[in-house]
């Protein structure tokens, strides 16, 4: 039996944007976490073991599989396709977005002390794009938002006696707002 899968804060913060994405019909359906991908397979090796008797090959083990799992997939609208070309980026260039209209997203946050988690995205990242044609999209919630919308839920500081708006807030405006911006 598997652990709960922890959530982080920038994972709940994309995912009210995807709630009000479908809500606004920009995405049919979004998935959190999608399918694991398998990268590269285990590793063992053949080793001769002397018994009594006879010799026997048995599998000795090197190293686990690697395996990948991105944080949300999302599957968009025709309406979604065109309000959100531009702050998809690269993933509009490949195959499989032109196909199925599907992105494969990765929440990071804006500031991370161990510069190694990084690295180690940029190396699945390209592993998943050789093997699938998959192109994944990092994303900063705080920087999708000033790119797309800020969701409500994001937008207003708590326990306020007058309502003020947060950073992102500030910067980004509501859903309607974006899909005004967008049509134009």
């Amino acid at each position: 039996m598997s652990k709960p899968r922890k959530t982080s804060h920038e994972e709940q913060q994309f995912e009210a944007w995807c709630e009000e994405a479908v809500a606004a019909g920009l995405l049919s359906a979004y998935e959190h976490p999608p399918a694991t991908w398998e990268l590269l397979p285990a590793q063992s090796v053949p080793v001769t073991v002397q018994l009594k008797t006879k010799c026997k090959t048995v599998w000795r083990h090197l190293c686990r599989e690697h395996k990948y799992t991105p944080d949300f997939r999302l599957q968009l609208t025709l309406a979604g396709v065109q309000a959100l070309h531009d702050a998809l980026g690269k993933v509009v260039l490949t195959d499989h977005y032109k196909d199925t209209r599907t992105v494969y997203v990765d929440t990071k946050g804006a500031f991370t002390v161990q510069r190694g988690q990084d690295q180690m995205f940029q190396c699945n990242r390209k592993m998943v794009y050789a093997q699938h044609g998959i192109w994944v999209r990092k994303v900063v919630p705080r920087d999708w938002f000033c790119a797309t919308w800020c969701p409500e839920a994001y937008r207003w500081m708590k326990s306020r006696k007058v309502p003020t708006l947060t950073k992102a807030g500030e910067k980004a405006g509501t859903v309607d707002e974006f899909m005004r911006r967008a049509i134009k």
